[in-house]
């Protein structure tokens, strides 16, 4: 297992991940059950929940051409990472604390409620902006400077994926111990900061003063020496990237959407499309399970006419919770298995398969009745799940590396 492990500095870099992910755990063991106690239908429910795509669609890009342009001298990255797992911590607790802070400001009466209801989805969409604000700049940190592409790319994106899984599964424990979701949050909301303290501190980024050009400052940020543009050596072991089997243009609806200028590395644009659509389905299955997990597992053990305060609904509730740290679990062994199992069989076979096992325990789920089933059923998604989390952004990650000149990404 140590030889898919990256190297101590790109740990680092992807420490931020693991408070990323057991933010995003906590969101989904707790979230549609706290907006539900807080008197939001199941309808009101799935529409907050619109905060984690919407945002992400809006603040990635945005957080990334702001990142791109940083002059600051912590870097380009690392100010972002900060500044994201700050806004998450505030709105974990905001969310959390949102009846008692209502109670604090708004005077006893019917009001108070929709006072609370206003300050958790305000909390909510702040906490799942800022997600989104820190995992860009985190995943960029990485694509800067990890100096490989291919296999490379694979083994140090399983290891993050396994990371990430190790977080979500920190995150679900957590909530599955008990104490209920203030304490859940708040203390998932000091992992998130001491988490990506971790990569802020342990990372060493170069100012762009100092470097701003895609081959001198990746390699110099994570301990190695600056690579000048004309340098195509590569590290020993290190294949050059195969040529790709078509063609590289900016395909037609890319270039209408990124303005009258095509972009600056059509390659990239054509290479990654077909990933890109693939994955956008992939998560809008994802997003599905996630919203309704928890509350899936509440509603199979209590009757319609229960409360999520109830015991039973809280019962179920657990197991489902449970049910996601196993699957967590299986991610990071399936995340660690991916670059033996990619070397056997493909990337698109590996991948084929498990979207297609995806999709067999997305069917099946209306058929689940008891918790036996609930717990199978969670933990079979961690193996589709492992794969969502690796494949995609190795492909991501191998392709910019070869596009920006990284070594190994030229023959």
């Amino acid at each position: 297992m140590a030889r898919f492990l990256p190297p101590p500095p790109q740990l680092l870099a992807s420490a931020a991940f693991l408070g990323v992910n057991a933010a995003w755990a906590v969101q989904i063991a707790y979230a549609t059950p706290h907006l539900r106690a807080l008197g939001l239908t199941d309808g009101g429910a799935a529409l907050a929940w619109l905060a984690g795509p919407l945002t992400g669609v809006l603040v990635q890009p945005t957080v990334g051409a702001l990142s791109d342009a940083c002059t600051s001298r912590h870097g380009r990255r690392r100010p972002f990472v900060a500044a994201g797992a700050v806004g998450t911590a505030a709105g974990l607790l905001a969310f959390a604390h949102a009846p008692a802070m209502a109670a604090a400001v708004w005077p006893p009466g019917g009001g108070r409620s929709t006072a609370a209801r206003a300050v958790a989805l305000a909390a909510f969409w702040c906490a799942d902006a800022s997600l989104n604000a820190a995992q860009g700049p985190a995943r960029a940190l990485l694509v800067d400077g990890i100096g490989v592409t291919g296999a490379g790319a694979l083994q140090v994106s399983a290891a993050v994926a396994a990371l990430s899984a190790v977080g979500a599964g920190g995150g679900y424990a957590i909530a599955a111990v008990g104490g209920g979701v203030r304490t859940a949050y708040s203390v998932v909301a000091v992992v998130v900061v001491l988490a990506a303290g971790a990569t802020v501190v342990g990372v060493r980024e170069e100012g762009a003063s100092a470097a701003t050009s895609w081959e001198g400052a990746p390699a110099s940020m994570l301990g190695g020496a600056a690579r000048p543009p004309s340098a195509g050596a590569r590290p020993p072991g290190v294949a050059a990237t195969p040529p790709l089997p078509y063609p590289l243009t900016v395909p037609a609806p890319l270039v209408g959407v990124a303005g009258a200028t095509p972009p600056p590395t059509p390659s990239v644009w054509h290479a990654l499309f077909p990933a890109f659509c693939v994955q956008s389905l992939t998560y809008l299955a994802i997003f599905t399970l996630y919203i309704y997990a928890t509350d899936w597992g509440g509603s199979l053990t209590s009757s319609p006419t229960q409360t999520p305060a109830s015991a039973a609904y809280v019962s179920g509730m657990t197991t489902a919770i449970a049910g996601l740290a196993l699957a967590s679990a299986v991610s990071a062994v399936t995340a660690l298995a991916l670059p033996a199992a990619v070397a056997a069989a493909g990337v698109r076979r590996v991948w084929a398969a498990a979207l297609c096992g995806f999709a067999v325990a997305l069917a099946a789920a209306p058929a689940v009745r008891g918790r036996g089933g609930l717990l199978t059923l969670l933990a079979a998604v961690g193996v589709p799940l492992g794969v969502a989390a690796t494949l995609p952004w190795a492909a991501v990650t191998a392709t910019a590396a070869a596009e920006r000149g990284a070594p190994g990404g030229g023959g």
